[in-house]
């Protein structure tokens, strides 16, 4: 709750300071994945429902740095995740007519010791958070777990290598000065080695609405809200509980601080992997993050944002996101 409370504080604050310049734009939403070692799916990041200019290109690069500790067991189960996934994706997106573009996107995933475990200790006695049983434990460790009667999954040492590949269009179905809708689809490949972590080890194919607006009668923010269901080939590794039609979600609000500044802040949200699991497992994901972007030239634009697993275990403890954006035609 103190993580929660926080969060709404700073971004009132920001949103407060905002509130002296109307000049707001629809724009994207932020580039937030859930990058938890047992997600058990890549689902499509969230985006606005724009469609650039016809022949027009854009080039997203996102680093993304997700902090694990989870320890759960019950009789049947026993899941430990300690480590650091560091996330890189180059995205390309183009512009086929007015209203498609398709997208190619291509992450490189590595599973390693990471270096946040003490400055993660240090935030949470800063705020008086619970730390679990970090304390119990070695910093900047590697130790991913999980075990049933039938299946164990163990990694400790470092993977990396390329994740798994997606492809994906965007239809734009309705278009007015405050209000874009539009229709997308796309496919995830199992591209990624699921036995290191690095994918979800199987396809996923999806289908999402995507609604990007201005509110003019609520202080001109900004928002976006994108929903949609992914289904899975195959199940999380031939277990028989896992849910292989799965929702995803995410809304958006960005409030411009000045010409070249805006506050962004974001609920991710989705369904869980498996019935009847221990907790990371069994639960519906919810992520809360908060950002800042910054727009350096006509063409460029660099967002730094941060995420919490506002449902506590049921994604990393804490994501640093940074994302570049370059626009040409």
């Amino acid at each position: 709750m103190k993580k929660i409370s926080g969060s709404i504080m700073f971004l009132a604050a920001l949103f407060r300071l905002g509130s002296l310049n109307d000049a707001v734009a629809v724009e994207e939403p932020l580039y937030v994945q859930n990058l938890s070692p047992v997600a058990g799916a890549s689902f499509p990041p969230p985006r606005g429902a724009d469609v650039l200019e016809r022949g027009s290109n854009v080039i997203i690069l996102n680093t993304s740095l997700a902090n694990h500790f989870v320890i759960q067991e019950n009789e049947n189960e026993r899941l430990f995740l300690d480590g650091q996934t560091t996330k890189i994706t180059m995205e390309w997106r183009r512009s086929l007519t007015d209203r498609l573009d398709v997208s190619l996107s291509i992450p490189i995933v590595s599973q390693n010791k990471g270096f946040l475990d003490s400055t993660i200790s240090d935030w949470h006695d800063l705020w008086g958070l619970p730390d679990g049983e970090r304390k119990y434990f070695q910093n900047d460790d590697l130790h991913y777990f999980y075990q049933t009667p039938s299946l164990t999954l163990d990694l400790s040492s470092p993977s990396s290598g390329v994740g798994d590949i997606g492809l994906s269009s965007n239809y734009l179905i309705y278009s007015s000065p405050v209000l874009k809708a539009s229709l997308a689809s796309g496919v995830i490949f199992s591209s990624g080695n699921s036995e290191s972590f690095l994918g979800a080890g199987s396809e996923q194919i999806s289908f999402a609405v995507h609604m990007s607006g201005v509110s003019q009668a609520f202080h001109n923010f900004g928002w976006n809200i994108h929903a949609g269901y992914a289904y899975s080939t195959s199940d999380w590794y031939a277990i028989k509980d896992t849910e292989r039609f799965r929702w995803f979600s995410s809304a958006s609000l960005n409030r411009k601080m000045s010409d070249r500044m805006s506050a962004l802040i974001q609920l991710d949200a989705h369904h869980r992997l498996m019935n009847n699991a221990t907790k990371p497992l069994d639960r519906v994901v919810a992520i809360l993050s908060l950002g800042l972007r910054f727009k350096l030239h006509e063409k460029l634009i660099f967002d730094l944002s941060f995420s919490e697993d506002i449902k506590v275990e049921s994604a990393p403890d804490i994501t640093f996101n940074g994302t570049v954006r370059y626009k040409w035609k």
